[in-house]
């Protein structure tokens, strides 16, 4: 009875904590990923043969229920979330106001910097020698205000901000910056509450920082891509291909990373707390993987090594691509495609 009724509460704890953070800033995908993870990694049978095992379950249970907990007050505990609907970014019916400045010049800056409160932060490139920031505001409110946000430039460690109070209810925002082609610095983005999409890029080293939402990364080249998000998801598609390395990272959620075209990668990979699924690449030709399991106070912990190309396009390049990637609580996802 005691080992059922163990099994039950790692479970409910897992499941019923990750509504309330999943519903504002993880997929819903996340919960039963993250739970046939824990599954698959043989903690239940563990859990039958080891009474040993019922101390270390039970704390890892309570660390994973304080985090969750913490993370799901921290982002709606103070209504950041209430009141705002994210699905209604790019639907012109909602569209309330917004702003553009053209001919920025960013010739001399060995990086450009950009930020923002509320919303989603997408990148494009353009043929023209000078940069360009716009954004639009969006809500489905009747007393949304506009004036509430404020784009500056050049100011506050930003070239680009596009500034609010977090706090506001009822506004969110789309802000897209320009990128010229011949710009060869570093990019940072910093996102407080929204998701950043990289796509269709030619960059430098591109570094991403997002407290709460998702990084997606698709039909692009970069030298290095540093992505971090504290609360949500990276998805890094199979065509973003980077030169030199590539580091991801989520506190609290998931990442799903397709192997690159065209490279040969070395991917070392750690979840404190849950799973890593690799079933994709199990059975194929050129691809190693190794993982290792381990039940301990922190609950699941999984670790290992993906070594291969990409089957889909295989690579021409000699040198090895290393790749890292860590999550705190949550699953990881290797995938071809």
């Amino acid at each position: 009875m005691k080992k059922a009724l163990i099994i039950t509460a790692v479970l409910f704890v897992i499941s019923s904590l990750l509504v309330v953070v999943s519903a504002v800033a993880l997929g819903a995908d996340a919960i039963p990923k993250l739970i046939d993870s824990i599954k698959e990694g043989g903690i239940l049978e563990k859990i039958e043969n080891g009474g040993e095992l019922f101390e270390n379950i039970e704390n890892g249970a309570n660390e994973f229920s304080d985090k969750v907990k913490d993370g799901a007050e921290n982002y709606v505990g103070d209504g950041m979330f209430n009141g705002r609907n994210f699905s209604i970014i790019g639907d012109d019916e909602y569209c309330i106001g917004g702003e553009r400045a053209d001919g920025l010049d960013v010739s001399s800056l060995k990086e450009i910097r950009i930020r923002s409160d509320v919303g989603s932060v997408k990148l494009v490139m353009t043929d023209n020698s000078k940069m360009s920031a716009s954004y639009n505001l969006y809500s489905d409110k009747t007393n949304a205000n506009p004036d509430e946000y404020e784009l500056i430039l050049f100011a506050e460690n930003y070239d680009i901000w596009l500034k609010s109070d977090r706090n506001i209810k009822g506004c969110v925002s789309e802000l897209t910056v320009e990128i010229p082609v011949d710009y060869d610095g570093a990019i940072l983005i910093e996102s407080a509450i929204g998701d950043v999409k990289i796509k269709d890029v030619e960059l430098g080293d591109l570094k991403v920082k997002v407290d709460v939402g998702e990084i997606t990364a698709s039909a692009g080249t970069v030298a290095s891509a540093d992505f971090k998000v504290e609360t949500g998801n990276i998805t890094v598609a199979p065509d973003f291909v980077t030169s030199v390395s590539a580091s991801y990272k989520v506190e609290i959620g998931s990442v799903e990373y397709a192997l690159p075209y065209g490279r040969f990668v070395d991917v070392a990979y750690s979840v404190k707390t849950g799973g890593a699924e690799t079933e994709e690449l199990d059975s194929v030709e050129g691809i190693t993987v190794e993982q290792s399991m381990n039940v301990g106070s922190g609950g699941v912990q999984t670790a290992g090594h993906v070594r291969g190309a990409n089957p889909e396009n295989p690579s021409a390049v000699s040198a090895v691509l290393p790749v890292n990637i860590e999550v705190g609580i949550g699953g990881i996802e290797f995938k071809l495609k």
